[in-house]
């Protein structure tokens, strides 16, 4: 019987499919054009999106939370989103974005994955589970 990964190792193997899934969504540029056309500009969209769901905070709040980026540049996106839409808008909007980008990008049979693999329906979105293979193969 084979070990398991070590969290190292499962970090290391991980990585890509972490990395290379959300930065597809970010940079594709139908997503882009619908955010431009509701007057986001550059990364105010995925600030505005991503901090949104923290709700009507103030820019340190999501500063703090996204720190891996330098706080200048997500304080600027934050105050100057703030009279586009509610924070609950910008959330929802990032989040109907990405469930848009996932329908056209990741479906079962363009990723060549069995049958066996894919879940029922409940509507018309599709619910999946990933293993770490997949996740890996899908980068």
């Amino acid at each position: 019987m084979t070990n398991p990964p070590t969290p190292t190792q499962a970090a290391i193997d991980s990585a890509p499919a972490i990395h290379d899934l959300p930065a597809n969504f970010m940079l594709d540029a139908p997503t882009y054009i619908a955010a431009a056309e509701v007057g986001y500009e550059g990364i105010s969209f995925y600030v505005a999106g991503r901090g949104g769901v923290l709700g009507d905070v103030d820019a340190d709040a999501v500063t703090e939370a996204f720190v891996f980026f330098p706080a200048e540049t997500i304080s600027t996106a934050w105050e100057a989103t703030a009279g586009l839409e509610s924070r609950d808008r910008a959330a929802n909007r990032f989040a109907e974005a990405a469930h848009r980008w996932a329908a056209e990008h990741m479906t079962e049979e363009r990723r060549g994955l069995p049958t066996s693999r894919r879940a029922g329906r409940q509507g018309d979105h599709r619910r999946r589970r990933f293993g770490r293979t997949d996740l890996l193969r899908l980068a």
